[in-house]
């Protein structure tokens, strides 16, 4: 049996609508994995640039012994939201 989808376009485009056009086009595989790969991409950037401040401000003043972090599970709680929202 030949596959019915054999020569259809793997871009989407506007096809004219049948009674039997449910509004879906087709899309390849590659394109489905490159958009995959920029949204995770983008996303582990974005939890970058939000972890590494909170690294850098951990990392000041290295001669003392203590971190003074006053309302630091407010703060935390804060973060931990941004983080929750981002994803």
């Amino acid at each position: 049996m030949k596959n019915k989808f054999e020569g259809l376009p793997c871009d989407r485009k506007e096809l004219p609508m049948k009674d039997d056009d449910f509004g879906f086009s087709f899309i390849s595989k590659e394109r489905i994995r490159t958009d995959l790969i920029k949204d995770t991409d983008d996303k582990v950037q974005g939890m970058y640039n939000l972890i590494l401040p909170l690294l850098e401000n951990l990392k000041k003043n290295p001669e003392k012994d203590m971190i003074f972090w006053p309302d630091r599970e407010v703060k935390i709680d804060e973060f931990i939201v941004k983080l929750k929202q981002y994803l």
